[in-house]
């Protein structure tokens, strides 16, 4: 297919959109994912987009799990004024929303569907899941009431969408409430709907409420399955409750239903968030004894249990045997691992261990690469550590003060600045941790935050100060706290308290009236009168 578009360029004929439309989508349902993003990513900018091309560039980074970038594609669709062309077109819009919990944009595109063309039932479905995962329980409610109003036919569904919201935002009692209702109007709950309100309540941290959930299917006549097992499994694995978790695998092991990898990983989760690794591995070869293969998760909690509690060359050993196995490991594993090895100052192996990720086609955080420079400060490599570096920078991660500072720690003033008139990283760490700042500082709904500046006058450009401004001025030391763009000179001394004095108002009577004066004069001769301090060489006083 690439070649018959390199053809048509060579003949002169430029690709319409619908021509890598039929490229992209033909590749994703063939199952190559990677190739359908790579080509959309490499060719589908350069034609004018059309709602058939957003709509599919949309389908395809959702498949691919790639939820923001296929909102990008929704900004398009805005921006240039494009009209789905019918109702999946809506309905693969308001899907893209549900997937990156976009709920606000779903109602919007629910409101601007044209209701007498098309039936907004699943529409409205989507909408109220979507609410629904984002724990807007009076959002969802209100759709709900809506749709019912306007005579669209409502089922189990929709309420099943609104109890979600309410479970996701912890209010059980309008979970009950919902389900109620739901009986009200004829719908008798299923078992989907009890695994979806009892996963809702475990995510909320409510694990009591989801035991009981779990009761009441009993209740309703309903016999769990091995969804509803699983959950509550996996319910007591995130609290961390081994114990808990160990007994419903048990009691799942006695009924009908056989545990699966994801029973496995609820329990092996507990193990890990209860520090114990040892439980969390013999439960791994448990597995492995019943003949059920693990998985990535399964391999990702005992490494992240070995290594948390300091124990990195078990973790490897397991990280080593998953491959053997074939498991896919994702960043995580590999990531807790680095971490693990700078802390104990072994930057060889930590460094070994990004080239693997690397070589694996895995993206390393920039944590990874700040603790793996770190362990070099403490061996003076500077060829590892001038390495490390420049795959950070390759890998379009912002190094911050700590690591300009080992940096400087390790090379030296001549180097480093050699170093830093190359790359400029310590002047990139600077504007990235003002960057930082300003996003913490802005609120909701509001741009970054700007300086008021009279008519007329230019601004100042901005002073680095703070640990980065002394490193590069060869001054070296740890950097402090804070390191901000602004100019603070006048900030102290005596020019400062005379500015206070006068911005402060006066309190009391003015002086020289009712004895103002003589008091004041009196404290004076006072402090006079006290004996001077005697110098403590180990006193230090904060600046």
């Amino acid at each position: 297919a690439r070649s018959w578009l390199a053809h048509m360029k060579e003949v002169g004929m430029q690709p319409s959109a619908k021509a890598h439309c039929i490229g992209i989508s033909g590749l994703a349902n063939a199952g190559d994912l990677p190739s359908a993003v790579a080509w959309l990513r490499s060719d589908a900018h350069r034609v004018p987009a059309d709602s058939v091309l957003c709509l599919t560039a949309m389908d395809v980074l959702m498949r691919a799990n790639l939820h923001r970038e296929a909102l990008s594609w929704l900004d398009t669709m805005e921006q240039m004024r494009l009209q789905p062309d019918g109702k999946r077109s809506y309905i693969k819009i308001m899907q893209a929303c549900k997937k990156a919990g976009a709920w606000e944009r779903a109602m919007n595109w629910l409101d601007a569907m044209p209701t007498e063309k098309f039936s907004p039932t699943i529409p409205y479905r989507i909408a109220i899941e979507c609410c629904g995962k984002e724990g807007k329980s009076k959002e969802a409610a209100s759709l709900l009431g809506r749709m019912i109003t306007e005579g669209w036919e409502a089922r189990l569904q929709e309420f099943t969408g609104v109890m979600v919201a309410c479970a996701k935002a912890g209010d059980f009692e309008e979970v009950a409430k919902w389900l109620d209702k739901s009986l009200d109007a004829g719908f008798k709950p299923d078992v989907a709907t009890f695994n979806k309100v009892i996963n809702a309540i475990s995510m909320a941290k409510g694990v009591e409420h989801a035991v009981e959930w779990f009761e009441k299917m009993k209740e309703h006549s309903i016999q769990p399955d091995q969804v509803s097992w699983n959950q509550m499994i996996t319910a007591f694995g995130r609290a961390g409750r081994k114990r808990d978790a160990e007994l419903w695998l048990g009691a799942m092991e006695n009924s009908k239903c056989m545990p699966n990898v994801v029973s496995y990983v609820g329990v092996v989760q507990a193990c890990a968030k209860a520090d114990s690794p040892d439980e969390a591995a013999s439960w791994l070869e448990h597995m492995q004894t019943l003949r059920v293969d693990p998985n990535e998760f399964v391999y990702s909690r005992v490494v992240q249990s070995f290594t948390r509690a300091g124990r990195v060359d078990e973790a490897l050993r397991f990280i080593k045997e998953a491959e053997q196995l074939g498991v896919p490991l994702q960043a995580a594993p590999y990531e807790v691992a680095i971490i693990e090895l700078g802390k104990e100052r072994r930057a060889e192996d930590a460094a070994t261990m990004l080239e693997h990720m690397k070589g694996k086609g895995l993206r390393a955080s920039e944590q990874a690469y700040r603790y793996s420079i770190a362990a070099c400060r403490w061996m003076l490599n500077a060829d590892l550590a001038e390495k490390l570096l420049r795959d950070m920078l390759s890998e379009k991660h912002v190094p911050n003060d700590y690591v300009v500072w080992n940096m400087h720690e390790i090379l030296g003033q001549e180097e480093f600045q050699r170093l830093e008139d190359e790359l400029g990283f310590a002047v990139l760490a600077n504007q990235g941790q003002a960057e930082e700042r300003g996003k913490r500082r802005m609120r909701p709904g509001q741009g970054p935050p700007m300086r008021s500046v009279a008519r007329g006058q230019q601004r100042k450009p901005p002073q680095l100060r703070g640990g980065v401004a002394r490193v590069v001025a060869g001054r070296g030391g740890p950097p402090p706290q804070e390191a901000v763009a602004r100019d603070d000179s006048s900030r102290w001394g005596p020019a400062a308290r005379n500015r206070q004095s006068e911005q402060r108002p006066q309190r009391g009577p003015p002086r020289g009236e009712d004895g103002w004066f003589q008091q004041e004069q009196q404290q004076q001769q006072q402090q006079q009168q006290r004996p001077a301090r005697k110098f403590n060489p180990h006193f230090r006083s904060s600046p």
